[in-house]
Parts: structure tokens; sequence; C-alpha cells
């Protein structure tokens, strides 16, 4: 399905998402498989091995020696052929959509023209994840990777894997972009990527003239968001279309919710530290989180089917649903790329069939977004990789990257008059406005957390078990991946002792 805002979506998998299964193996550190010599392979798997990554890594291992067994060593043109040197070549490896990578690459024509880099975009889609730990000699290994989970960046970056920006660049980074997300980009005093482009979530898509037909008044509030949810039923107006199905990642617009309600009614500072895992399920003000949807959920009338068309309608379903004709439902929440499930007839904007507004918190005055993003970081430190990385971090490339459509800057100076499209125009202003961003929390979260449990719980919560039982179901597993990070840092000194 195209792609909006760079949220990568393929038949229902969460924009930039991998399977929950994948998640769910995911840890910093990295195993290797490897051939014997004199091949020299080395190939690196993130740790936990799924079945499907060992025999990928078998199978890549198996071409590798092939290959060389037939003396073919690269993929490079023949030298003479106006081929760029391997050292003025930069590989970015990023889950775009083809039409995406053209877009980049167009941003990027300016610079390679200035620098004579030549940017070579590989667009690994749903198998980013298994393509960012591939390293192999003789063949061109990415330099740079754009991940479109910042989870997945944070985890690389603890695991060794990304190389820290340098001082000038760092700076860059932290003069240019929101300081809401820049703690997002650091470990220790180190700065280890930038934002690429970056998506509003907070987004909500209302049948305008539906509501002008009904007299309906865009809410400022929450107070007034509930007012107009009940105005709505009493009218026999269903207020919500939400679909959390997607293939291997069902679950995943059920979290967003919960986010959502978490940020406004908790506040930024209790946000950051469930993030960080100082603030567990079961504490108050997630669950409080937690029994809004439940009411928004189980409410009679409130969503387009009750709780079982809510699970079992997939998230593109949903947003055809509600841009359809007649009209099942008035609203639905979720970020710009959802736009590209409307029909062509249907318009977007002031005056139009269907617009927007932000999902308000407790006052006119705040302004809070649930946002996501791509983050840009370097595999190496070649002079190149950062050059590039440069210019992706600059104004420049940010206004001719909004000039080519279907994106949103995080540098505080691209305008909205940069932008070709005048929703995404929309979307900039509303960026350069927020008080409060955070970013998505399940993305952040351990992925065995984030995108494995929080998810299932959402699930088995539409199911019918109790918002009690899904957040210490949820606190259980993280217990016990704690318990397992715990467990080899404990058995390193008693092997230490040993051994003396």
């Amino acid at each position: 399905m195209p792609c909006r805002q760079g949220q990568a979506t393929c038949q229902g998998l969460k924009p930039g998402a991998r399977p929950a299964e994948e998640q769910a193996s995911a840890a910093p550190t990295a195993r290797r498989c490897s051939t014997s010599r004199p091949a020299e392979v080395l190939v690196k798997i993130h740790t936990l091995l799924t079945p499907a990554r060992a025999l990928a890594c078998c199978l890549f291992v198996l071409a590798v020696l092939l290959l060389q067994l037939r003396g073919t060593g690269g993929t490079e043109a023949p030298a003479g052929q106006g081929a760029t040197p391997p050292s003025k070549r930069v590989t970015l490896l990023s889950s775009f959509s083809l039409q995406d990578s053209a877009r980049y690459q167009e941003a990027f024509a300016a610079m390679e023209r200035s620098t004579g880099i030549e940017v070579v975009i590989r667009a690994a889609g749903g198998d980013f994840a298994d393509h960012v730990f591939v390293a192999t000699p003789g063949f061109e290994a990415p330099d740079i990777a754009v991940f479109a989970q910042p989870g997945l960046f944070r985890e690389m970056v603890a695991g060794g894997f990304i190389h820290p920006l340098p001082p000038d660049l760092a700076q860059t980074v932290v003069r240019d972009f929101p300081p809401f997300l820049d703690p997002l980009l650091r470990r220790g005093d180190q700065h280890y990527g930038l934002w690429a482009r970056v998506a509003i979530k907070s987004l909500v898509w209302y049948r305008r003239a539906l509501f002008e037909q009904h007299g309906l008044a865009v809410p400022r509030s929450d107070a007034e968001l509930a007012a107009l949810e009940q105005q709505m039923i009493r009218k026999g107006l269903v207020p919500w279309c939400i679909g959390v199905a997607a293939r291997g990642a069902t679950g995943w617009v059920g979290t967003d919710w919960v986010e959502e309600f978490m940020l406004r009614d908790a506040g930024p500072a209790a946000y950051d530290r469930w993030v960080a895992q100082e603030l567990p399920f079961t504490a108050g003000p997630v669950r409080r989180a937690f029994a809004r949807w439940d009411r928004m959920v189980r409410t009679p009338g409130m969503t387009l089917g009750g709780p079982e068309g809510v699970l079992h309608t997939f998230v593109e379903e949903a947003a055809r649903k509600f841009a359809g004709q007649p009209a099942p439902c008035m609203m639905m929440r979720n970020s710009e790329w959802v736009t590209s499930e409307f029909p062509d007839s249907v318009h977007i904007g002031p005056g139009e069939q269907i617009d927007f507004f932000i999902l308000p918190g407790r006052s006119e005055s705040h302004v809070e977004l649930l946002v996501a993003g791509d983050v840009a970081a370097p595999l190496n430190a070649r002079p190149e990789t950062m050059e590039v990385l440069r210019y992706m971090a600059s104004a420049d490339f940010g206004r001719r990257r909004a000039a080519a459509g279907a994106y949103l800057s995080g540098h505080k100076d691209v305008e909205p008059a940069s932008y070709v499209e005048p929703l995404a125009a929309r979307l900039s202003a509303v960026w350069h406005e927020a008080t409060v961003m955070r970013m998505d929390a399940s993305d952040l979260m351990p992925a065995v957390l984030g995108t494995a449990a929080f998810w299932t719980g959402m699930v088995d919560h539409l199911k019918g078990a109790s918002v009690n039982d899904v957040t210490a179901g949820i606190d259980r597993t993280w217990r016990q991946w704690r318990a397992q990070q715990a467990a080899p840092a404990a058995a390193a000194p008693a092997s230490a002792a040993a051994s003396r």
C-alpha cells in the first residue's frame, strides 16, 4: 500500500515495525554465524536467533561461498565505466518504499554534485532489522541506517553497533531539533543519531461536512471531547472507527491510545518514567490510562462494532470505512499515512469532506503530541558517512526533501512554506506549535515488552481480560525479562572467582 510521511506500512504491519515475534527476540548484543576459512565471512545477527533468522544466516553464507568459488567477489561496475569509487560511495539502509527512496535520492542530488559523494539507498522494507545486522567483508555493508523504530536504534547503540557523531554534528542536532526528543539520540554524553523525519500520531481525522450537518463542534479539551462523544451517541452516530488488527503486529493501535491517554492525563514526567521502566504498568497512572481505553471500547455505541469489531478490523480497513460512503463513524485517530487509504475522491482540508484536529488534552493551551520518527545513524566513522549525515541534519536537506512530498521534517528552520502539499504544511505548523512532544512509548521500551507483551495485552483486553489482569501480566513479563538480563551479569563475577 502507499505510505505516508515515510511510515512504511505493509498489509497491517505497524508503520516501520517488525513482526512481534521478531521484536521479542531482539537484544542489544550480537551473535556471529560464520563460515570456516578460507572464506572468512562474518555475519552479525541479533541475539536469540529465531529459526527464520538462523536459516537466513546459513543461506546467506552459502550464497557468499558459492559466489567466491565462482570468483565473483562483488557487484561493482568494472573500472573505466564511470562507476563511483567505493571510497566516495555511501550506502544508506532503510525501510523506505520505492517511492520514498526516489524522493530521498532527489533530495541528495545537490549534495552529490557539490561533494562527489554518491548516496546509494538500499530499501530493505520489512527485512530492515535483519539487514542492518549483516556485515560481510568483500561486500558493501551499509554506512548509514535509518531506523523507523527508535527502540531498535537504542538497542544497537547499547550493543556498540553505532558510531558516535562528531562534536560539530552533535551540536547541530542539539541546536536545530526539538529538545523533547534529544535524549533519545544520546547515550551518556555522546549523540549517536539524528532525526531524518518525523510523524505526528495525535491526529484525529473527522467527517467535517457531517459535523456541520449535525451541528457538532471540534473539541478543544478532554471534557469537550467526552461531551461530543455522548452527543454523537444520542444522535445515533458512532464516534470512533478503530481497528487494531495487523499482520504480525495486532494490538499496536491500542497501545497508541493508551500512550495518548498516559501523556495527557499523567503528564510528560510520568510518561518518561514509564518508558524508562521506573513506573510499572500496574501503577495508578498507567492503569488509569488503560481504564480510559477500556471505557472507550466497551461503552455501547462508542466504537464501530464494539470490542469485537475493534479487535478484528485491520487498521487500513478502519481507515477505508471511516472515509467511505455512507460514513459509519465520525472520527479516527492515527498519523497522516492513513489518508493513503482514503478514496481518491475524498478531499482533505478546511471546508472539505474530511479534516483533522489534534487529540485534545486537559486544556486548549497545551498542545501535546505523540510522535514517531526515523533516526539516521552511522554504522562506521568514514568521513563520507559523516558528511552525508551533516547534510541530512541541515535545513537545506529538510527543505529539499519537503519539496519532494510525503515528508515532515523535525528541523526548526524548515518552515511550513517549504512543503508542496497543503496538508504537510499544516502538519509542520502543528509541529512547530507543540508545547509537549513524546515518542511512541512501545517503540522505546525493550522489544520483549513494548512490541510483544504490550501488544498482546491489548489483544487480551479486547477478548475480555480486565485492565488489572492485563497490566499485571505485562509486568510479569517485564520482571522476567529484567531477571534474564541480570542473570549474565550476576554469573560473571562467580566465573571470574572460579578462574582465580
